[in-house]
Formats: C-alpha cells, structure tokens, sequence
C-alpha cells in the first residue's frame, strides 16, 4: 500500500471527526460573537429608553429638582446616572468575559482550520474562514471599536448629567404677596416684585 493510498484511510477515518469538531469550534465563536453583539444591542436600548424618560421628565416637571450631597439637578439627573451606570456594567460583562471567550475561541478555530483545509484542500486555497475575519477586522481594532461604543454611551449620559445638573428652573412671573406699608387692612394691593417659582415651592 502507497503512501496515497494510507492518507485516503486516514482521512475516511478521522476526516468527518475532524470536521465535526471544526464546526463546533465555530458554533461556539458565534456563540461568543452573539453575546457580544446582544449586550451591545442592549446598552443602546436601555440608554434609549431612560433618555426618553429623561426628556418626559423634564417635559412634565420643569421644575424638579432634586437634591444629593450638597448638589442641586434635574430630577432627569437621576435616570441619566442610572443609565450610565448599567451600560458601564455591560461594558465590564462584555470585555471581561464575553470578549475574552469570543478571542479564546477564535484562536483555537485558527490552529485547528489549517488541518481541516487538508480535507478540503480543493475548497480552500487561500486564508481560511477565521483567518480571513481576523485580517478583515484585526483583534486590536475590534477591542478598540467595541471600547469606544461603550465609552461614547457613556461620555453622552456623564454630559446629560452635567446639563440636569445646571439646569436652570424658569422663572416664573408670581409677585410676592406684600400689600404696600400706606394701605390699610382692606385696601387692594398690586404686588410688584417676582421670584422664583422654587422659592415658592420650599417656604
């Protein structure tokens, strides 16, 4: 028996095996990629969802204001703060756990494909699958972009806060009611000086 003729035994008999763990390989980088791009999907829907609170907010109550160590803001401030809070948490869950499993995958799947590109040497003559993706999009830059999704998030909502923070409350044209020093007790009074509707609001 030839040379030839043994590698065809070889490959009938672990070809398919091969292959099968190939494609498991692969199955669990999609897995990977999929977590990644759903908690990424799920950042932008939540800070979507609690600016569109913010923006209720303040539409019904211009005059919220809300107080904490010392520092006056928007009650909007409150839901900005809590939507940057949770998109900082799934930036930590994406880059410390599902990232690293997505590039831990993709490594393996480049050590195993030139072996199976043996079987299917007729198919693939040039990079193979996962070689290709690296080159197309390379892991330093696919860090950085995914990094710059999340940090952009949120660098929108830390400005918001700072906006609700100085927010300034409408002044609102009500006269203090003093009747003038010359009128008696039934005399009609027009009062002549405004102030802020807060001020009104905290006696």
């Amino acid at each position: 028996m030839g040379k030839f003729d043994s590698r065809i035994i070889a490959v009938a008999g672990n070809g398919s095996a091969q292959i099968e763990y190939w494609k498991q390989s692969v199955a669990a980088t999609i897995h990977f990629n999929d977590m990644c791009i759903r908690l990424r999907v799920l950042s932008i829907t939540v800070l979507a969802t609690f600016f569109a609170g913010a923006a209720i907010s303040m539409a019904q109550y211009p005059n919220g204001v809300i107080g904490f160590l010392g520092i006056q803001a928007h009650v909007s401030a409150a839901l900005h703060l809590i939507a940057m809070i949770f998109v900082a948490t799934l930036w930590l869950l994406d880059r410390s756990y599902y990232y690293n499993m997505l590039v831990a995958t993709v490594g393996h799947s480049e050590r195993i494909e030139p072996k199976v590109r043996e079987l299917v040497h007729d198919m693939v003559r040039g990079p193979t699958l996962t070689q290709a993706i690296s080159e197309a999009i390379p892991r330093a830059a696919s860090s950085r972009i995914a990094n710059l999704f999340y940090f952009t998030q949120i660098a929108i909502a830390a400005a918001m806060i700072f906006l609700a923070i100085d927010y300034q409350i409408e002044r609102a044209e009500v006269p203090i009611p003093t009747p003038p020093l010359n009128a008696g007790a039934d005399t009609p009074y027009t009062p002549t000086e405004p102030y802020l509707l807060r001020d009104r609001l905290s006696e």
